[in-house]
């Protein structure tokens, strides 16, 4: 399992555990949750890169998009 947001937090986690003495399962709750956190507030851009959509195409000559107004 890749946990890059849990890396970077762990020793900050770990002391803050030590201080405040939690349990294992506190700690190990408190380091899955960081990393569900940061997942999440990233939209899931590594999915959406990861699944290599072609790029759009299109024409220098072709019109731009024209926006839409309500």
């Amino acid at each position: 399992m890749k946990a890059p947001t849990l890396l970077d937090a762990a020793d900050r986690l770990a002391e803050r555990a030590r201080t405040e003495s939690w349990t294992h399962t506190e700690f190990l709750v408190a380091c899955l949750q960081r990393e569900v956190s940061a997942r999440e507030s990233h939209g899931g851009e590594a999915r959406v890169r990861a699944a290599a959509f072609p790029r759009s195409r299109r024409s220098r000559h072709s019109p731009s998009p024209t926006p839409c107004v309500a």
